[in-house]
This record gives structure tokens, sequence and C-alpha cells, in this order.
């Protein structure tokens, strides 16, 4: 497991194949994994959740991003070193009002 902490947030990652982990930003829970030939981190807008029980964007409200990442299956080998950046490029994003808002399906 790789844990890291930053002004205002902390998290783990851990696994491979998918590459996963969670923590939180701001107080708000977030998850992050890396599978296939894409990554996604989300970040839902309820304080109360336990990051734990994550992923459920389209089920509660709150923030998506989801990108590609080579040919299936390269992002589930994708290594913390490499995740990390991706997540703190993430959450810039979220602090600025920079990620894609999504509602409950």
């Amino acid at each position: 497991m790789d844990e890291r902490t930053g002004a205002g947030w902390c998290g783990y990652l851990a696994g491979q194949s998918p590459l996963q982990g969670s923590g939180r930003v701001d107080g708000f829970p977030w998850y992050f994994r890396a599978r296939g030939s894409s990554w996604s981190l989300e970040i839902v807008d309820d304080k109360d959740v336990d990051p734990e029980q994550l992923p459920c964007v389209g089920v509660l409200p709150g923030w998506l991003v989801e990108e590609d990442y080579g040919r299936w299956p390269q992002a589930g080998y994708m290594t913390p070193m490499t995740a990390w950046p991706l997540i703190e490029k993430c959450i810039e994003k979220f602090r600025a009002g920079q990620l894609p808002y999504i509602f409950p399906e």
C-alpha cells in the first residue's frame, strides 16, 4: 500500500489490475481506479460517505474524471508513482471548480 498526504487531503493506492485507492480531499471522499485502458477519479459530494464504500458517483452526486490510458490492459498496471500526479492534478482542478459534476441517475 502506498499512502500520501497533502494540504487538506490524504489517501492510499494499492493493488494491480486494477490499481485503486481512496481517501479524502477537503473532507469529501475520493476513489481512484486504473483498469483496462483508462483511469478514473471520483469525489462524492457527501462528507458522510465512507471512502471505502466507493465508487458511487452516479448513485450519489459528485465530481468525476475519466481518461484513456494506453491500450487494454495497460492502465491496470499503472504504478502509484504514475497515479499520484494524476490524483493531485484532479485535486487541483476540483478545488478550482474545473471537474465535471455528475447528478444521480
